[in-house]
């Protein structure tokens, strides 16, 4: 019955995304069908085919181990007193995962000047293509967005952004708020493996559910992007080669260095959002806590993140959530849209290691593992907005119009990947 949910559920984020589009007649359900296709055939060669399967979490075991590296950085920054997480101050946040943010942003941009990255973005770009028949604007922005965030992706089709169609523009936007970027996929990791614990396996389990999402976040973006914007122009389209803007760097060593420059500007833009955000939300549940001690005593506990539970119940009872789960998973994805995915997977990594044990079920976890992987919420909006429209300033206000609509996109495409991995779970 979790299964059949989980295709009641693609229906319904099907048809919510056709009663939103703006231009339902010129839907293509070529492209809807083809898009479909692929991402089972994705979830299906990841998860369920052996050889493929164990190789895929041969990567896993590789980016896990790579990730472990930054601990002789840690090690040599803070000492063993506060950086060894069996210390006498344990695991601290600000310690154990930031720094390895500003490790994985230099790692990626000496990739980047080794032309590694490059060379793997064209080819998913050339599948995509090829699978999807979309322009290669398109193709090469979606597999961009697949192993980086959603400013550094648009930079590979800079000179064009311009040129392209609201469509295009759609496509381009839905994708990088269904994505994640690979910098901040370790720091969801250490929340998910629990970035105090000696525990390897459940880091790896969950990078390579990580991992699945994002390579399977691609044609659900452009799915989501078609339903809710469909093509009514001719499509620009130039090549499926990325021109990379991308700071590359004088030499190797400069190349790690703007990386890890890079990366010290992320780190401290996520303390200072997740300071933030759990501050004002702290605030913001004073009064609505006080106002349900009053209604309803002891009973109930009210706060925001018990009525986003209630009102995206529903939600997760479709995608495949278990009943008695549902609740509890509403409420991370309306903590993801509401506050960012960071708060999201945080909250699901202290569900996971609750002193009583885990206060979800092993597919009630991987289900919202898949539902939170993605940077849809309120603040990329303007961080969207903010970056396309200083690429492209003759695009500001399809841009600024498609802002929300695209935004939802990423949550739907989000949602969709849930929902596919809820019908094959078990099988």
């Amino acid at each position: 019955m979790d299964n059949l949910r989980s295709c009641l559920g693609i229906v319904a984020i099907f048809l919510i995304a056709y009663l939103l589009s703006e231009n339902r007649k010129h839907i293509s359900f070529r492209f809807l069908v083809s898009g479909l296709v692929l991402q089972f055939v994705i979830a299906i060669l990841l998860l369920k085919v052996p050889l493929v399967s164990s190789l895929f979490q041969g990567v896993a075991y590789l980016v896990n181990e790579l990730i472990g590296k930054a601990d002789a950085g840690i090690l040599f920054v803070f000492g063993e007193h506060l950086g060894d997480p069996r210390g006498p101050v344990g695991s601290v946040f600000a310690i154990r995962v930031l720094p390895i943010i500003v490790f994985f942003s230099s790692l990626i941009s000496v990739l980047y000047y080794l032309n590694v990255m490059q060379t793997i973005i064209s080819g998913v770009a050339w599948v995509l293509r090829r699978t999807l028949r979309i322009t290669g604007m398109e193709a090469t922005v979606l597999s961009a967005n697949v192993f980086v965030g959603q400013i550094e992706a648009p930079l590979c089709i800079k000179p064009y952004i311009a040129k392209l169609t609201r469509s295009q523009i759609a496509t381009l936007m839905v994708s990088g708020f269904a994505t994640i970027a690979g910098t901040v996929l370790v720091a969801y990791v250490t929340f998910l493996g629990g970035y105090g614990g000696e525990d390897n396996s459940q880091r790896i389990f969950f990078l390579t559910h990580i991992l699945t999402a994002s390579v399977m976040s691609a044609p659900a973006a452009f799915i989501a992007a078609k339903m809710l914007v469909p093509e009514t122009e001719v499509p620009f389209d130039l090549s499926s080669h990325a021109v990379y803007e991308i700071k590359r760097g004088h030499n190797l060593f400069d190349a790690a260095a703007i990386g890890a420059t890079d990366g010290l500007k992320l780190a401290a833009n996520i303390a200072a959002m997740l300071l933030a955000y759990v501050s004002l939300l702290a605030l913001i549940n004073w009064p609505v806590e006080k106002i349900g001690a009053m209604l309803f005593g002891d009973t109930i506990q009210l706060s925001i993140q018990s009525l986003l539970g209630w009102i995206l119940q529903p939600i997760a009872w479709l995608i495949g959530v278990s009943s008695h789960d549902a609740s509890i998973v509403g409420r991370l994805v309306g903590e993801k849209i509401i506050l960012t995915e960071f708060i999201a997977y945080k909250s699901l990594g202290a569900l996971i290691y609750d002193q009583s044990g885990p206060r979800l079920s092993e597919r009630s976890i991987v289900i919202a593992t898949y539902a939170l992987c993605g940077f849809a919420n309120f603040a990329s909006i303007a961080i969207q907005i903010g970056a396309l429209t200083s690429l492209a300033p003759v695009q500001r206000t399809t841009i600024v119009e498609l802002g929300f609509k695209t935004m939802l996109g990423g949550v739907l495409a989000s949602l969709m990947t849930a929902s596919i991995v809820g019908v094959l779970w078990t099988v």
